[in-house]
């Protein structure tokens, strides 16, 4: 069940153009001697995401971080029908791992494109797996560890009731759904007298609400 998130969390419902989606990552590889009898292998993705989220010009050093998140974990299992295809070439490999990292839940919606690595992981990964396999492909399963970090960086926002811009110090909210953003000080008052979207006029479910009018305290 999806809360009212603080302000940067719903940015990867924006337009990928509205953003600037920065990716790096480190991985070590393992493989297994397989405990099944197919010809299929399995290939796994263990470890974490870091997400933050940045309020500044997309292309600046200069930006304000406004929030990371926790850490997410990442546990996917991805069978592969033909590991001698899959894993013929560097190239091969490589195009298997970015598209497992794309189909992963906790990354969707984050733009992992190769321009946006700071060194594209896919390419390492793949290093590492060609030469561990060789002409051995169909008899390992394969033990992906990562660690993942996103730099999210949206363009400065306007609280869509005081038109003042969202700055790192202020408690700033943007909608999910709808994705408008506002200063909680200014979306208060107007929930306590309508439960929709102050833009749009989506309604507002009652987790989210209650998400919005009860934020946790600061330590």
């Amino acid at each position: 069940m999806a809360a009212a998130a603080s302000l940067p969390s719903p940015f990867r419902n924006m337009p990928s153009c509205a953003a600037e989606c920065r990716v790096r990552g480190e991985a070590t590889v393992r493989r297994r001697a397989k405990t099944h009898a197919n010809k299929r292998c399995v290939v796994k993705l263990l470890g974490e995401l870091v997400a933050s989220y940045e309020l500044g010009k997309p292309g600046s050093k200069a930006s304000g971080s406004i929030r990371q998140e926790a850490p997410q974990g990442i546990y996917e299992v991805f069978p592969i029908r033909d590991p001698k295809a899959t894993f013929r070439s560097r190239r091969a490999c490589s195009d298997a791992v970015h598209r497992m990292l794309r189909e992963t839940p906790v990354l969707e919606g984050f733009d992992l494109n190769r321009a946006n690595w700071d060194e594209f992981l896919p390419d390492h990964v793949a290093g590492v797996v060609f030469r561990s396999l060789g002409d051995q492909a169909g008899r390992y399963d394969i033990d992906i560890s990562l660690n993942i970090w996103v730099t999210v960086v949206e363009d400065m926002a306007e609280c869509c009731i005081c038109l003042s811009y969202l700055v790192e110090d202020q408690d700033a909210v943007r909608l999910p759904g709808c994705s408008h953003a506002f200063h909680r000080s200014c979306l208060t008052p107007w929930l306590q007298r309508a439960k929709t979207c102050p833009m749009c006029r989506a309604v507002m479910p009652s987790h989210v609400l209650y998400s919005l009018m009860h934020p946790p305290k600061r330590q």
